[in-house]
């Protein structure tokens, strides 16, 4: 049983998981896409959550180097007019975008019901080891949060997962849901799928994973798109028009958070001198007088 029940506070979301299709021009992918949210019926959802880079694929370094930026800004005007004639917000997955210095980021955008871009993030952590998205892609240094109707949300994309320390940063900034726009793998979904819980968990927050199936550039992605609750629990969507939709309460974020306050007691953690600190017990335990009455 809930403790200190509160007024419920209700978002109706969605997760657009979109398939890549090997074959798809861009123009497809997009039109394909663009159709599914115009199915979506004006005033149903509050916000919809798209995949990591899902207008050429995750892996289709090719196709992304190639990539018209028009045909990304013509996918933004759409987006604009659909999270206006629809009245949600909508997390257009991520894109690549050309920089001021030449190259591009796996770049987030994120509209308004009103159709207003509020927000954007440059994705942090690159894959690829020395190759990948870093041959592609500037890395962003900025942690992202934004509002939603008085909700704090934050925003991260694919193998950010693996890094805790961003979502640590959202949540000390107040966030309530993290969202995780990504292109995962089918060969590390079981990664995908308790990274999604773990981050739940530690941050007692609402987490929304948006992965991409399908092929890019011969990797096949592992969908399995979910919504986590802040104790951990997947939850059950409801399956409608290509969208896995949600109601979500945020108001077990601030019950739990009060009943179970384990981020008051978040130490923050410094370099730990264990070199200094084993030494000097070392040297102690050497000392014959202090050995032997130890040993007695």
């Amino acid at each position: 049983m809930r403790k200190n029940k509160l007024p419920p506070k209700i978002l109706n979301v969605g997760l657009v998981e979109i398939e890549i299709k090997p074959l798809n021009s861009i123009q497809e992918n997009i039109a394909e896409t663009i159709y599914i949210l115009n199915s979506i019926k004006p005033n149903t959802l509050d916000l919809v959550v798209m995949p990591e880079l899902w207008i050429t694929g995750a892996f289709d370094f090719d196709k992304m180097s190639q990539l018209d930026q028009d045909s990304v800004y013509e996918v933004f005007r759409e987006m604009s007019n659909i999270s206006r004639s629809k009245g949600l917000y909508i997390h257009s997955g991520t894109h690549p975008l050309m920089g001021s210095l030449g190259k591009l980021t796996n770049t987030t955008v994120i509209f308004d019901k009103n159709g207003s871009i509020i927000s954007n993030y440059d994705k942090v952590h690159l894959f690829g080891f020395s190759g990948g998205e870093k041959l592609v892609f500037d890395a962003g240094n900025q942690v992202n949060v934004w509002n939603f109707d008085g909700i704090t949300v934050g925003n991260s994309t694919c193998y950010d997962l693996r890094f805790p320390e961003i979502y640590i940063q959202q949540v000390l900034s107040g966030a309530e849901i993290l969202i995780v726009s990504a292109g995962w793998p089918e060969k590390r979904i079981a990664h995908w799928n308790q990274l999604l819980v773990a981050r739940a968990i530690e941050s007692q927050a609402f987490v929304l994973g948006c992965n991409a199936s399908g092929i890019s550039a011969s990797t096949r992605l592992g969908g399995n798109s979910m919504a986590i609750s802040p104790n951990g629990d997947e939850l059950t969507p409801i399956h409608k028009d290509g969208i896995q939709q949600f109601r979500i309460d945020i108001s077990h974020v601030i019950e739990l958070r009060a009943e179970f306050p384990v981020l008051s007691d978040r130490v923050p953690i410094k370099t730990i001198a264990k070199s200094q600190s084993n030494s000097a017990i070392f040297k102690s335990f050497q000392d014959s007088t202090i050995q032997n009455r130890m040993l007695k």
